[in-house]
């Protein structure tokens, strides 16, 4: 089917029937699979399409371990950030927050991006109820002084809304993995169960933009689910968690 390759093409993800009955509409349906031309508002409106089929799924401070270890072994001063496929902000809110509250991190930088449109504007707007009792208890853990300061509501879920200025830390912005990398020379990338809902093809050439967006022995962090990044990515374990390391010079 020409609808689903194109979407596949463009996003690397599965398309599902409310997804391909949208694209039936689509103005290509005259040329092959081999000989697709597309305006660039029509890519913008497949790509969109994403948030269809995207799962958005994640907490502030999600695994713990993972973010023991960045906060005493992995962050420093100076490091420039990328949190691909940021989803709602979670991620990107839960790395200002921990530089805030370390005195001794300066110079940040902060980039966070989503296929979706509507996940970086949820994002931008920093406003979050929060009613896992898991996720609430990290957030105390990692942000004692902050917690205290926290409101519940009736339903017993904690209300966090971003402060200006954590949010001043993060630029979020709209990107396709499957495109160029916004940016170049990370110190630090998240790329955390993304990987998993697309097709070997978009993996790859998602491994090939991280290539080029990593500094020579940056680090790279993925969800437990995702696959392995290929050579010269370097695996390390770390109590239990895995981060890879760019050993390219």
């Amino acid at each position: 089917m020409i609808n689903k390759h194109v979407f596949e093409k463009i996003t690397g993800l599965k398309p599902n029937n409310d997804v391909l009955n949208v694209l039936n509409n689509f103005p290509y349906n005259q040329y092959s699979q081999n000989n697709i031309k597309l305006s660039l508002s029509t890519i913008s409106k497949i790509t969109n399409l994403a948030e269809m089929v995207s799962n958005h799924e994640t907490s502030f401070f999600r695994d713990f371990e993972v973010y023991q270890i960045l906060k005493n072994m992995i962050l420093r001063n100076k490091m420039k950030i990328w949190s691909a496929g940021c989803s709602y902000g979670q991620e990107a809110y839960s790395l200002a927050m921990l530089h805030e509250s370390n005195s001794k991190l300066e110079n940040f930088n902060i980039y966070a991006s989503d296929i979706s449109k509507k996940a970086v504007m949820t994002a931008i707007k920093g406003n979050y109820s929060i009613y896992r009792k898991d996720e609430q208890k990290r957030i105390k853990m990692f942000l004692p002084n902050l917690s205290k300061k926290l409101k519940k509501n009736n339903l017993n879920n904690l209300q966090i809304t971003i402060p200006n200025k954590i949010k001043d830390k993060i630029n979020f912005f709209q990107h396709n993995l499957l495109t160029s990398p916004p940016l170049k020379k990370f110190d630090l990338i998240m790329c955390r169960n993304v990987l998993i809902y697309m097709n070997k093809e978009a993996r790859e050439l998602v491994f090939k933009n991280l290539e080029l967006a990593i500094k020579p022995m940056g680090w790279l962090v993925m969800g437990s689910a995702d696959p392995k990044p290929p050579k010269p990515w370097k695996m390390f374990s770390i109590n239990n968690s895995i981060f890879w390391q760019y050993q390219n010079s």
